[in-house]
């Protein structure tokens, strides 16, 4: 963690300065005032949107410090949010594909640098060269060469898995793996396929046994029949006509299971970045946080989309992770998206701090950056209406 620590801020303080408001570490007092505020805003900003429900854990210093629901987990019913309230979380699923491959290296099993080819040997590109060249750092950060969201549409569809590996011999090539990045769902779970042949196990059952199960996830899954087994879940809302309705729960992005397959509470969310941030050893060792959150690739494009309202100075893509420059400190960061869910998680590695916000889509989606800019004294606005 140490080594990281100074790699990032070798790398960032290069290319922006360091806030001196965000390298005051907070006393107890200020952090305990911080999580009292925030809860007070969350809790107008549903109230303000009447939205359905969010669920929210924070972390700091290998604890888990808040962990709090808001709102139902279905319009018009009673039961509510709860730290154990199940949500899905898309595309940050993608970060515990890249944990449990960084767990198969550390075992010796596999290798960042191992083709895709020699665990999958029936697998084509449209490309020759790209095929050979193709490796498990590419996928996992992105840079397969292949036009980005390739065959999302398949997905959306849910045509099978092993339907649209078939048809990714046919998708168009831009460049050679490791040059640029282009975001994938399809390819990136290729990662499920080389496990299951380098391990004689599938994706799901080492997911639960390398990680669920040791992080004490106790509510986290990774299929739709897991979800709706679990009668605490949050039911997928969409707003229609200044409305938020509950629609059918779809089995979309289940068919890409390390993309954007898993289930999890706030609760499970917390163990999770707690071990994220280097303070559950035993079970996810330093290396292969490192590895995963290195910087692999410029997002640029992802820096566009969030400077005008954020403090991103440069953008990155790590294995499974987006790696930010967030005012000159080191953000390690995630988002997901599916019909009727999003979640977030931000975690400040420097300051042993994160936090995962769990909701339905469509309302808000600032919580997590908020909490962080108050933290950094970066949000002057928000901070001073609830200041002591």
């Amino acid at each position: 963690m140490l080594q990281r620590v100074l790699m990032f801020s070798l790398i960032f303080s290069i290319f922006a300065p360091l806030s001196s408001q965000a390298q005051m570490p907070l006393k107890d007092s200020r952090f305990d005032s911080l999580l009292s505020d925030y809860d007070q805003h969350v809790a107008s900003v549903i109230e303000e949107s009447g939205a359905p429900g969010v669920a929210i854990a924070i972390v700091k210093d290998g604890q888990l410090v808040f962990v709090h629901g808001y709102g139902v987990r279905k319009m018009g019913s009673p039961e509510k949010v709860n730290m154990h309230t199940v949500f899905r979380l898309a595309s940050v699923s993608k970060g515990f594909a890249a944990v449990l491959t960084g767990l198969l290296v550390n075992d010796g099993i596999i290798s960042w640098d191992d083709r895709i080819i020699d665990y999958l040997p029936e697998f084509r590109l449209a490309d020759t060269t790209n095929t050979k060249q193709l490796t498990i750092k590419n996928i996992l950060s992105h840079t397969s060469g292949v036009v980005p969201h390739a065959y999302d549409n398949l997905i959306e569809a849910q045509v099978p898995y092993y339907k649209i590996m078939q048809e990714l011999h046919n998708a168009p090539v831009g460049c050679e793996p490791g040059t640029y990045y282009g975001y994938q769902n399809a390819v990136y779970s290729l990662i499920g396929e080389v496990i299951r042949e380098a391990t004689g196990k599938s994706y799901r059952i080492l997911l639960k046994e390398r990680i669920f199960k040791p992080l004490n996830m106790i509510d986290a899954s990774s299929t739709r029949d897991d979800l709706v087994a679990n009668e605490n879940y949050a039911r997928p809302h969409v707003r229609r006509y200044g409305q938020w309705t509950p629609v059918h729960l779809r089995d979309t992005y289940y068919n890409v299971c390390p993309a954007a397959g898993v289930n999890a509470s706030a609760w499970d969310m917390g163990q999770w970045m707690i071990a994220m941030l280097g303070d559950m050893p035993q079970i996810i060792p330093h290396y292969v946080l490192d590895e995963v959150t290195t910087p692999v690739v410029r997002t640029r494009t992802e820096r566009r989309r969030f400077n005008y309202k954020y403090h991103i100075k440069r953008a990155y893509y790590g294995l499974g992770w987006r790696v930010f420059n967030y005012d000159g400190e080191t953000m390690v960061f995630h988002s997901g998206g599916l019909r009727g869910y999003q979640a977030k998680v931000a975690m400040l590695p420097e300051h042993n701090v994160g936090i995962a916000v769990l909701q339905h889509s469509g309302f808000h989606n600032r919580l997590a950056y908020e909490f962080i800019d108050m933290y950094l004294d970066l949000h002057e606005e928000l901070y001073a209406n609830h200041a002591d």
